[in-house]
């Protein structure tokens, strides 16, 4: 097998435009619709300018693994069996960060600014998001495929005895490639959201109720837990099968048990937010410190269910390994 990097530039570009849809619109439908529609005029530039900033990080990386992902093993069919098992340290995100920072500070900071000065109607935001978007991620993409996923094949198929290997680690491995580099994405996109709760709560009622705001933190965190969860479960099984993370037997959970911890977690911030509510703000939650303490939770949250879906993404491939043998 040979990479053939047109074939999977196509396909990558394909993969972002269909990713960016879909989450534009789900998120659109979260924001504009489901957490009210009372507020809409003055915090869509906060939308607009956040879902650009998102997209600059998250959807290159998805494309990546899921590229991977779906070639991995016919990589590893054409790489000599008694060397498939190579480790080499690519880290996607470290590739990422210098182009991506950059644009998405620049370019939030400009939707933000359009949107406010020239007071631009939404149909025109989302048409300057969509070209912002697609001259910025789609280049992003193409990047990676040349300096991320061509590597990891290359080191797959033919990998060298100099190459550096990643470290059997498991706590750097969790923080390294799964906690720190989510952490933003779920504090940002955590920040939004409340934010957007606050405002409408404000509006309606003209205080934030503790039990309501209580079991929004809880659905917010319920929400990140579920997508951490599946982005880590995504990347280990990529990284586990070209032998890039060893893993580690000693920890693991089955199906059951990965729910009832996510849930867990989702019941403790529920009651940590109405407790501090309770305590603190009797009359009503002050509305910067609901931010500040449902955006800590969720993230707290998040990297939870990031350690438990390499966890269970462990123990699933251990399982299928043993069925094998």
């Amino acid at each position: 097998m040979t990479f053939s990097c047109d074939e999977v530039h196509i396909e990558a570009m394909i993969n972002a435009l269909v990713r960016m849809v879909l989450e534009f619109v789900v998120l659109f439908v979260v924001y504009f619709w489901l957490l009210g529609q009372n507020t809409n005029l003055d915090t869509s530039w906060l939308f607009f300018a956040t879902f650009y900033a998102l997209s600059v990080f998250v959807v290159p990386v998805q494309v990546q693994y899921e590229l991977a992902g779906k070639y991995a093993q016919r990589w590893l069919i054409a790489a000599n069996p008694a060397t498939h098992t190579h480790r080499g340290e690519i880290n996607l995100w470290r590739i990422l960060l210098p182009y991506s920072l950059p644009l998405a500070m620049i370019g939030a900071t400009g939707l933000a600014l359009f949107q406010v000065w020239f007071f631009t109607p939404t149909w025109l935001v989302i048409a300057v998001l969509a070209a912002a978007s697609l001259l910025t991620v789609l280049p992003l993409v193409v990047l990676l495929n040349r300096k991320y996923l061509k590597p990891l094949y290359q080191s797959t198929v033919s990998p060298s005895a100099n190459s550096p290997a990643l470290k059997d680690n498991r706590e750097e491995y969790y923080f390294t490639h799964h906690v720190f580099p989510w952490l933003p994405v779920t504090l940002i996109t955590s920040i939004l959201i409340l934010y957007k709760m606050s405002e409408e709560s404000l509006f309606s009622a003209g205080r934030l109720d503790i039990l309501q705001s209580a079991l929004f933190v809880g659905s917010t965190c319920y929400i990140s837990c579920l997508w951490m969860c599946y982005e880590s479960v995504s990347q280990t099984r990529v990284d586990l099968k070209l032998g890039r993370f060893k893993g580690n037997s000693e920890d693991s959970i089955n199906s059951t048990e990965l729910l009832f911890l996510i849930h867990l977690l989702v019941v403790a911030a529920v009651g940590i937010t109405y407790i501090l509510g309770y305590w603190l703000w009797p009359q009503g939650f002050s509305q910067l410190y609901l931010i500040i303490i449902g955006a800590l939770l969720v993230c707290l949250c998040g990297a939870g269910a990031n350690i438990l879906g390499v966890t269970w993404a462990c123990s699933t491939r251990q399982a299928q390994l043993n069925e094998d043998a």
